[in-house]
């Protein structure tokens, strides 16, 4: 949960002597020190490059719609977290920009949650989606106000049915957990039926998008040599 503060009476409890932890981690050393405490329901990381300063917390008791707001900070929900404790469940989201669903164009409203008071940003609007049963996805609309209402419930979603419109953002919730990967068979017969099933007109592949995500060496990720980037300027 990117941009995401959790702290003592901000949504969370803290972990004596991991609040926060000795020392500059890694996110990989931050999290290994959450699951080996049998407490630990997330950390919270600050972005710092201080090789001093800390910049690791362990948390307990998560109830994301307490948290705070905060650029300088990001929090992760361990595998471990009691779904009880908040709106936090398994699930994923799919992205369609430039998309609007509502009444008579793929979706239909939630009663009492068509289009929420005040300004969201779009993690509190993803969370509210959580908390509601019903809701199959948001709509977004980043006005840049501080006023206007942004964010909009939905269900009885039919992508296909929704609208183009610039001015707003759709994204689609599966509440089932994603699939675990399979391994390739990498034997001659798949070899020779997948080479005899080709499609050169098959769709492009669908990929699935992370907001306001950056993975890196280090946090999250392993570089790739002579690719990071690639040279020039991609579409």
């Amino acid at each position: 949960y990117s941009a995401t503060n959790c702290y003592t009476g901000e949504g969370a409890d803290h972990i004596a002597g991991k609040d926060p932890v000795p020392g500059h981690k890694s996110l990989k050393e931050c999290q290994e020190s959450c699951l080996a405490d049998a407490q630990c329901d997330a950390i919270v990381m600050r972005s710092t490059e201080i090789p001093m300063q800390e910049n690791c917390w362990l948390h307990k008791h998560i109830v994301l719609e307490k948290c705070e707001i905060d650029q300088a900070f990001n929090l992760w929900l361990s595998p471990a977290y009691d779904k009880s404790a908040g709106v936090y469940e398994t699930h994923t989201w799919a992205s369609h920009h430039s998309t609007n669903c509502h009444p008579g164009h793929g979706a239909e409203k939630i009663e009492g949650h068509e289009a929420l008071s005040g300004d969201h940003v779009l993690f509190k609007c993803e969370n509210a989606c959580l908390g509601e049963p019903s809701c199959e996805g948001i709509v977004w609309e980043n006005t840049n106000d501080g006023q206007m209402q942004e964010c909009h419930l939905r269900t009885k979603i039919d992508v296909a049915e929704c609208v183009t419109d610039n001015a707003f953002n759709m994204r689609l919730l599966s509440r089932e957990a994603p699939e675990e990967p399979k391994e390739p068979d990498t034997s001659p017969k798949a070899a020779k039926e997948s080479e005899g099933s080709k499609d050169e007109d098959a769709d492009w592949p669908q990929w699935k998008t992370y907001s306001a995500t950056n993975c890196y060496t280090g946090e999250g990720a392993d570089h790739i040599a002579g690719k990071d980037p690639v040279p020039g300027h991609k579409s």
